[in-house]
């Protein structure tokens, strides 16, 4: 009798088995509890975008540099994926002319262009050592990331450069009221760009001073099947004056125009009564779903938006933030 109810009972548990399975057209089975990729319900995610600047000017000389981060947690505060870079632009200002014509790529733009490889005592380009930080830091709040020290013998297997930049950029990252919020269904990836440009910059004479100028416009996006999920963007402009025989007159570090909120102080004299980071904000709402190929071709009047839809809440200069994430398409 006992070997009856077993068999009996063996038999049901089979038949619960079947039930619980699916053939699919290939003749493969999957189980039908599983979510698909497609099927998954979307899950909450926060966007940072950091930026340390370190400006300087000595005699005959500006220097423009910054560390930047991209860093995407989720609805733990866990990093889920980020990216680094620095840019590090040096100016002549020799006989009080400002030569702009200085390679202004980021690090990791000039990828073996940087030439740090043979320097290195791990044989290891400055992009690499870079990718090499951010995997380190997945799984890791902002919090346990900014503890890093750089001697983690892990670490240290594929970075042995300063990251003191880096965890500048974590910090300044790690501002909620500037950061944003996203769902995704799809695990999001991010992309990091800069864009940089000294249009501003004009030489001095013996009237008058002259200005080496630099305007970075940083875009952190976050994209999901190739498509973007979110995006985080700031600018920053730095200007150093100068008499015409190269001498240092003022350092005029600007702050980021987003970080600054309210005090940028633009929405009295702007047409449509709107501060400067929430014209960048519906900008980033308004190329969400688009690809980085789409954002580039945005109808537009010169630096402006000519859309309608777009001018309704954000009517400054769009043509660095369509650069910066149709720069994005490329990585």
């Amino acid at each position: 009798m006992k070997r009856i109810i077993s068999v009996l009972t063996a038999i049901i548990l089979m038949s619960f088995g079947l039930c619980s399975c699916t053939s699919n057209e290939a003749g493969n089975v999957s189980n039908n509890n599983s979510d698909s990729e497609s099927n998954k319900k979307a899950e909450s995610y926060t966007l940072y975008l950091g930026v340390h600047q370190d400006h300087d000017a000595t005699e005959g000389k500006a220097k423009f540099a910054s560390t930047f981060a991209a860093i995407i947690c989720d609805e733990k505060g866990r990093i889920v994926d980020c990216v680094f870079d620095e840019t590090e632009n040096t100016v002549s200002l020799e006989g009080g002319a400002a030569d702009t014509e200085t390679d202004m790529r980021s690090k990791n733009e000039q990828g073996l262009e940087y030439s740090m490889k043979s320097a290195s005592a791990i044989g290891k380009e400055w992009y690499e050592q870079a990718n090499h930080f951010a995997q380190f830091l997945l799984g890791k709040t902002l919090e346990e990331a900014d503890d890093v020290d750089g001697g983690e013998a892990e670490l240290m297997a594929g970075c042995t450069i300063n990251i003191n930049g880096f965890k500048d950029a974590i910090d300044e990252a790690d501002d909620q009221e500037n950061s944003v919020s996203f769902e995704s269904s799809t695990s999001p990836r991010v992309d990091l760009a800069v864009v940089n440009n000294s249009d501003d910059s004009k030489n001095a004479t013996a009237e008058s001073d002259g200005v080496a100028s630099l305007k970075s416009t940083y875009a952190a996006v976050a994209k999901a099947d190739g498509k973007i999920v979110a995006a985080n963007i700031e600018e920053t402009e730095t200007k150093v004056y100068f008499d015409h025989s190269g001498l240092i007159i003022e350092l005029e570090k600007g702050e980021g125009k987003r970080d600054a909120g309210y005090s940028y102080a633009m929405k009295g004299a702007s047409e449509i009564g709107l501060e400067w980071f929430e014209q960048v904000q519906n900008f980033e709402k308004y190329i969400v779903g688009l690809t980085p190929d789409e954002v580039a071709a945005i109808d537009m009047n010169g630096a402006y938006s000519a859309d309608d839809a777009l001018l309704a809440g954000c009517t400054i200069r769009i043509s660095d933030f369509v650069k910066a994430v149709a720069k994005t398409a490329e990585k």
